[in-house]
């Protein structure tokens, strides 16, 4: 059902358990009720080997977490400028609490351009009470400061449940005063270890995504900030699909596009599963991800979801939902509601790709934004092709891969025409025929090629 990759195009690297904060929401799989049950730094050894497979195996981007990275600095350090060295793009997910100038300047100049952080509402009483640790608000907003001073894009994500469904507004009014690049808002899935009546607490239903929708609209009419979610939402849930588009780009890639690798070297689908596929190290990465076939072959997608004409955007949701609120894996997320439910189609373009869906369909996709000057341009215009640009080949098809962890994929002639113009230098569409005009002007909305708009063509 999905593309057969030869590995993740992503990983989450967890170098680290130990964390300064007990978030009421934990995901993490080794979280226990009463305490955490490990404290783990992976050592050097053990973080070379696991680097030295996701490069051999041509990962693409590569997300540093824990716990709390910052714990173990020296490898993420370490780590940051081994991969970057390696032509991996990086990221990192950090609290900031213990960020301070010297170590966000040294990460900056080892090449690390982003940091996702958690802001769980804008007032400082309630977010302390949500990670369970006093004047946590305080240092994160510090900690997020800091790194923007340095150069570092900040994301924030701030996880929702009853204890600040009604902060969604002013927290991304902080965000954007902060000068945060990125807003996410992200449901809260009851953990493993939350029973009883505390559940209700981080149970998100339709009436509840009402409200956190009805912010995310305000939030992105009142300011220029980029609002998206961690955990998908089923397309039926939304319902008006050209109101929340910006919810509708989020499809699960556990299993699919990217796995998690925890700091003992053993290798999840998803990183808030207790299930492991094989250690890294003494299995290698190849053997955990073919494991993993069940996450693509659509036996884990919901009997209900199976014929819905979503399905390639949608993904089914989450199936750690399925998981928590049915007891099985392939069970429906709680926000289903069916495809009936679609009150407005999505008329905008958005990415396709974990299904083998074909460039037909691509380009009906994205067929509101072919218009009649683009295509005017590719006649009269110079192009070139991205510099940023990465291509993974697999069989029949390459991954394209331009910023951080955003790829696509392209069928194979497609990629031997990037490899031709990359060749050509500047081109446009009678440099190489007018029967290639759809892909180029696919290639332009995807920032594959761009306009030659300093004219270095006739400087050259």
């Amino acid at each position: 059902m999905y593309r057969k990759l030869k590995a993740p195009m992503n990983i989450q690297f967890e170098i680290t358990s130990i964390c300064n904060e007990r978030c009421l929401h934990c995901y993490n799989y080794w979280r226990s009720a009463s305490d955490l049950a490990d404290n783990t730094n992976m050592t050097k050894e053990i973080f070379d080997k696991c680097l030295n497979e996701i490069i051999e195996n041509q990962v693409l981007h590569v997300i540093f977490t824990g716990g709390e990275p910052f714990f173990n600095f020296d490898v993420l350090l370490h780590g940051i400028k081994r991969a970057t060295k390696a032509k991996l793009s990086v990221s990192c997910n950090s609290n900031l609490l213990i960020a301070n100038d010297e170590k966000l300047h040294l990460l900056k100049e080892a090449g690390l351009p982003h940091i996702l952080t958690s802001l769980n509402s804008y007032n400082p009483e309630t977010n302390d009470k949500i990670v369970s640790h006093k004047g946590s608000f305080e240092k994160a907003t510090k900690g997020i400061s800091l790194a923007i001073n340095t150069g570092i894009k900040i994301s924030t994500n701030m996880i929702i449940s009853k204890y600040n469904i009604n902060d969604i507004y002013e927290t991304g009014k902080l965000s954007y005063k902060l000068g945060v690049s990125k807003f996410h808002v992200t449901r809260v899935i009851p953990p493993k270890y939350i029973t009883g009546k505390s559940k209700k607490n981080f149970t998100i239903g339709m009436n509840e995504l009402k409200i956190i929708l009805d912010q995310i609209v305000r939030i992105r009419k009142d300011f220029p900030i980029d609002v998206q979610t961690l955990i998908p939402i089923p397309l039926c849930a939304l319902g008006d699909l050209n109101k929340y588009s910006n919810m509708v780009i989020r499809s699960c890639a556990a299993g699919k596009r990217s796995m998690s690798i925890d700091c003992h070297g053993n290798a999840h689908a998803c990183w808030h599963m207790v299930k492991s596929y094989r250690n890294i190290i003494q299995s290698g990465l190849k053997k955990a991800w073919d494991d993993m076939q069940e996450w693509r072959s659509g036996e884990l997608i919901p009997e209900s979801c199976l014929n819905c004409s979503y399905l390639p955007l949608c993904g089914s949701g989450c199936r750690l939902s399925g998981m928590e609120f049915n007891g099985t894996i392939s069970g429906p997320d709680n926000l289903r509601k069916g495809w009936k439910n679609i009150t407005q189609p999505y008329s905008g373009y958005i990415g396709v790709d974990d299904m083998n869906v074909s460039f037909d369909k691509i380009l009906y996709l994205y067929k509101e934004s072919l218009t009649s000057d683009l295509y005017q341009s590719l006649k009269n215009d110079k192009y070139y092709v991205n510099k940023n640009i990465r291509i993974r080949q697999e069989n029949g098809f390459g991954v394209i891969n331009l910023i951080a962890g955003t790829s696509f994929f392209l069928e194979q002639k497609y990629v031997d025409l990037i490899y031709s113009l990359q060749k050509i230098k500047y081109f446009n569409l009678h440099d190489i025929g007018s029967e290639f005009i759809n892909i180029l002007a696919y290639f332009v909305l995807k920032k594959v090629i761009i306009k030659d708009n300093n004219n270095y063509h006739n400087k050259s």
